[in-house]
């Protein structure tokens, strides 16, 4: 019959049962088919049908009264809500999954937050309106969903802090596939320790991100973007990668490109004359050596040799770090610095842009061993650098006063 079937197909969509508000199916599919014709004669219509049978199971009086104590209630909203977000995903990518590059179907700005549910589910207990049928509470949650996702980086943070559940558990998702990433990458050479240093550095990195934000225990995190996140946790990644490969295997040859070195430490302080010292007295003819020292000083204004390292080059320095610490492919950068182009210009933008970042990487890494070698002659530079750097915490020392 055609009834029981509409009527099978509203408990399978809508969990009746399940839920309690039948406890008896067949009882009660029964009485609304019976009641229906008595009212209708024999005429069918699925909506007034539909309309009747939740009237004859007092659906809006069994909401307004256990919305707000029935578990199983929320539980089945709840699983809605996550499907329904599931349609939002599908009908635009969230800035803040582009931002992250989040692997799809994996999503962060398009995940049911507990807490976030919790507030919606608060708003539906309070509401005046009347709840008839579940299309009406869906209607409810549709709208509600709708006006706060998909999440921007301040509300995703905000979760995290509170230890939102759900929004950590597919943050531990998108960092175990992140840092894999990373350790590939950087142990390309070095695949005799990947699986141990991956995994250790993946539990390592999810620690540090719930010791920075849901324990608030030092530095203080401060994301604009998506994209500074990602940034944080690659860095994150790299340092611990490269602490765990000295462990394991000591200083060798690892590293080919300079961007893998953009870590930095996990408490980066301001460079000291004694780390300017240690920078200039690394082994030029270790590639690592030279790349991580290169990262240090390129990373931090601030530092004694900074100024000296980037002079003639400031404007081609800009596109390593865009590339090695903003993440930027290059395309992205050759759209950020010339907007709309003519596909054959693009094209030949990107690959100009290839040589000019290979040519920039060179050229620091020459300057820095000019440098190393320098000092061995024992040359003023040193210390003319370290008066300046003097002179510089002086002069914030006396502003500050």
């Amino acid at each position: 019959m055609i009834e029981e079937e509409v009527l099978c197909k509203e408990e399978e969509k809508h969990q009746l049962v399940k839920t309690g508000i039948i406890a008896d199916w067949q009882t009660v599919a029964n009485r609304t088919i019976q009641t229906y014709y008595g009212l209708n004669a024999n005429v069918f219509d699925k909506r007034g049908f539909l309309s009747h049978f939740y009237q004859t199971i007092q659906y809006g009086s069994f909401i307004l009264k256990e919305r707000s104590r029935s578990e199983a209630l929320k539980k089945h909203w709840q699983g809605k809500a996550s499907v329904f977000l599931l349609t939002l995903q599908a009908e635009k990518t969230a800035p803040l999954d582009k931002e992250m590059k989040v692997t799809p179907p994996l999503t962060v700005a398009y995940c049911l937050s507990d807490t976030i549910y919790h507030t919606i589910y608060s708003r539906f207990c309070k509401s005046i309106q009347t709840f008839e049928q579940p299309e009406e509470v869906h209607s409810f949650f549709s709208q509600e969903l709708r006006a706060t996702y998909p999440l921007y980086i301040d509300t995703y943070m905000e979760a995290l802090k509170k230890d939102d559940s759900s929004l950590w558990n597919t943050t531990c998702q998108y960092l175990q596939d992140l840092s894999y990433k990373v350790t590939r990458y950087v142990l390309a050479n070095s695949p005799g320790y990947q699986d141990i240093i991956r995994d250790h550095t993946w539990n390592s990195v999810y620690e540090l991100a719930r010791k920075r934000l849901v324990h608030q225990t030092g530095n203080v995190l401060l994301f604009h973007t998506g994209a500074d996140f990602r940034n944080y946790i690659i860095k994150s990644c790299h340092f611990i990668i490269d602490n765990s490969y000295k462990k394991y295997a000591g200083k060798e040859q690892y590293v080919e490109d300079i961007s893998l070195l953009f870590a930095g430490e996990e408490d980066s302080q301001p460079c000291t004359i004694q780390t300017e010292i240690k920078e200039l007295e690394i082994d030029v003819n270790n590639a690592y050596e030279v790349a991580h020292a290169v990262s240090i000083i390129l990373l931090n204004m601030a530092h004694p040799l900074h100024g000296r390292l980037i002079e003639g080059i400031e404007d081609k320095v800009r596109l390593l770090l865009d590339k090695a610490v903003q993440g930027l492919s290059y395309n992205e950068i050759v759209e950020e610095r010339n907007g709309a182009m003519a596909p054959a210009d693009f094209q030949r933008a990107v690959v100009k842009l290839r040589k000019d970042y290979e040519r920039i990487r060179k050229a620091l890494t020459d300057k820095l061993i000019g440098m190393v070698k320098e000092r061995k002659n024992k040359s003023p530079f040193l210390s003319q650098s370290v008066k300046s750097a003097d002179d510089k915490v002086k002069k914030q020392h006396y502003e500050t006063k």
